[in-house]
């Protein structure tokens, strides 16, 4: 059964992509026991680092710069070799890339699942859509191919914030939306030493460990599908897409429940509005 790949990327830095990218590795080693590769695209090699500092078992790591080649083509090639020898001997692999123009959008159907981490800030927000506006067409297509897009809110000071933000947002894209991650300062003294996951009554171990478990099932629902679709031999972009909404993920029911939301509240605001008309014209007879 071919590996489970997820692309952690955006085309912006300092978004919480390694962090990611290194404690999601980590906690599928460790805690999912799966066999897992990470493989960290990023000239800085931030969370190989991390993964080699701090080892698990079944956990293991490729750095691959993929700016060093001059022919962007070569980067490419480069990139898609390293991924395919990954897959290869291992249940997921996890690839960390800041995106630059010059990729190619195949490069994003080698993958089963794009993550894209944003906080609620109004740069990154506004970076985050302009990113996947890109990839629109493939986000949503119905084809068994195309990767899904999960989109996780990261250094969230407010739960509240974050719901009201990613029910007003209005994404270009067929998208599922994770749990939040909220701010801890404590994060940027665990690189090289910790993950997030083993921190105790921390918010942000919370946080982070409603994520993998929402991925970590979606990860697992995908592989039952490769293994129906494998066994039953279906071949029909509509057969595979019915197999794959069979059953609805963590993340999909989260979607729905944010879909359902909102239609709640738009059907307050218009049961309210109403009130208030019939109260002004009692107002106006009296």
């Amino acid at each position: 059964m071919a590996a489970i790949k997820v692309l952690v990327t955006s085309q912006k830095g300092g978004v919480g992509k390694s962090t990611l990218s290194a404690n999601l590795s980590a906690y599928l080693a460790d805690v999912a026991k799966k066999k897992v590769c990470l493989v960290d695209f990023d000239h800085q090699g931030s969370s190989s680092e991390w993964v080699k500092s701090v080892p698990k078992p079944g956990l293991h790591t490729v750095y691959c710069d993929a700016l060093a080649e001059r022919d962007p083509m070569v980067s490419v090639l480069k990139m898609k070799q390293t991924i395919r020898a990954a897959e290869r001997t291992h249940d997921m692999v996890i690839a960390d890339l800041t995106w630059v123009r010059f990729f190619p959008q195949s490069l994003v159907l080698d993958f089963d699942f794009v993550l894209v981490p944003t906080s609620i800030s109004k740069l990154e927000l506004c970076s985050a859509m302009e990113f996947v506006s890109q990839f629109s067409a493939m986000f949503n297509s119905l084809s068994q191919v195309a990767p899904k897009l999960v989109v996780v809110p990261t250094r969230m000071h407010s739960t509240k914030d974050y719901q009201a933000i990613f029910q007003e947002s209005n994404f270009p894209v067929r998208f599922a939306l994770s749990h939040p991650i909220s701010f801890d300062l404590d994060v940027q003294q665990l690189f090289a030493k910790q993950y997030m996951y083993e921190l105790e009554h921390s918010p942000v171990s919370i946080g982070f460990l409603k994520v993998a478990e929402e991925l970590s099932q979606a990860f697992e629902q995908k592989i039952d599908i490769k293994k129906r679709m494998k066994d039953e031999k279906i071949t029909s972009i509509w057969e595979s897409r019915r197999a794959l909404n069979s059953r609805p993920t963590v993340l999909d029911k989260f979607s729905l429940e944010q879909r359902s939301s909102r239609a709640h509240l738009a059907n307050q605001e218009h049961t309210a509005g109403a009130f208030d008309k019939i109260l002004g014209l009692f107002k106006k007879a009296s």
